[in-house]
């Protein structure tokens, strides 16, 4: 949940490639899309959540795996593979949205980091930074992940802490609690003019709400980074890494629930305020997050050009 000094990072992404790249990638055929009307709510539909006692979810969300976790290897399964750190950091609204299997693998309760993925990766927040080796012994395990996933061209998305581990898997640098202090409440991210071809954020929200809550920062984007959108207080609010792995640093997943307690735990920030921002905007910030949400999840699926 924590989280940008710039350089020349406004290259031109090669759109056209990422269906082959990801065509390249894949041995037995596309992932397989929930089948249902892409507009009726995924959560009247069944889910496994398994681990976590019912009283502890929060109402309408699913804060374990849609599929079970699945220790090592998991190139053999379907779907997007997502690293939650912390249960108080979960998939939230993306487990409707994403419109993709998840297996969620949870490493603070045990769960093993794969070395690879085949088919996606997200990497969800937390309150550690993106150098807590003692606090979170799997983060050298995770930045190994983000950086063979990037070398791998597997479709990959970093959010908040996610973002911060990309940008360090790939050669970048975070400023643990940055200077210029935490930044809270909903932002307007305005998106550069690279943004304008990129596969991912082309055509979202402009400017985009994005809800955040983040003090560490990413000072320094990778060599081959592309820089895709900035804040008034933060510059790196997103990039993407290769032709297909992409960091945000703020939480395009979160719920209004979820987003009042991360504020109840940080002294630094008025609830009330930052919570009221969020209901004023709540519209915004949902349709914002949702067409993120599944514009990554059609870059999962992108189907095999014909042959």
């Amino acid at each position: 949940m924590e989280p940008v000094d710039a350089g020349p990072h406004d290259r031109a992404p090669a759109v056209h490639q990422v269906g082959q790249l990801v065509a390249e990638r894949r041995l037995a055929g596309a992932v397989h899309a929930v089948d249902r009307d892409p507009l009726r709510p995924r959560g009247r539909q069944r889910r496994e959540c398994v681990g976590q006692p019912l009283e502890q979810r929060a109402p309408g969300v699913c804060h374990s795996p849609i599929l079970p976790a699945h220790n090592g290897d998991v190139r053999a399964q379907r779907g997007i593979v997502v690293i939650e750190h912390e249960s108080g950091c979960p998939l939230d609204r993306f487990a409707d949205w994403l419109d993709v299997d998840a297996h969620v693998i949870r490493p603070y309760a045990g769960d093993s980091v794969p070395t690879r993925v085949d088919d996606g990766l997200l990497v969800l927040g937390g309150a550690m930074s993106a150098y807590d080796d003692v606090v979170a012994p799997w983060l050298p395990a995770v930045r190994g992940l983000l950086a063979t996933a990037v070398s791998e061209r597997v479709p990959t998305l970093g959010i908040c802490l996610g973002a911060q581990l990309l940008a360090v898997a790939t050669g970048g640098r975070v400023e643990v609690a940055d200077r210029r202090g935490r930044e809270a409440g909903i932002v307007d991210v305005r998106w550069r003019h690279p943004a304008t071809a990129d596969p991912l954020v082309l055509e979202l929200p402009e400017p985009f709400a994005g809800p955040s809550m983040h003090a560490d920062a990413v000072v320094a984007l990778p060599d081959e980074a592309v820089w895709l959108a900035e804040t008034a207080m933060y510059p790196h609010q997103a990039f993407r890494i290769g032709p297909a792995a992409w960091g945000v640093q703020f939480h395009p997943e979160v719920s209004l629930p979820t987003y009042r307690r991360w504020a109840e735990r940080s002294s630094d920030v008025d609830t009330e305020a930052v919570t009221d921002d969020y209901r004023a905007r709540v519209d915004e910030v949902a349709e914002a997050g949702r067409q993120l949400a599944r514009r990554f999840g059609a870059v999962v699926t992108a189907p095999s050009p014909a042959t």
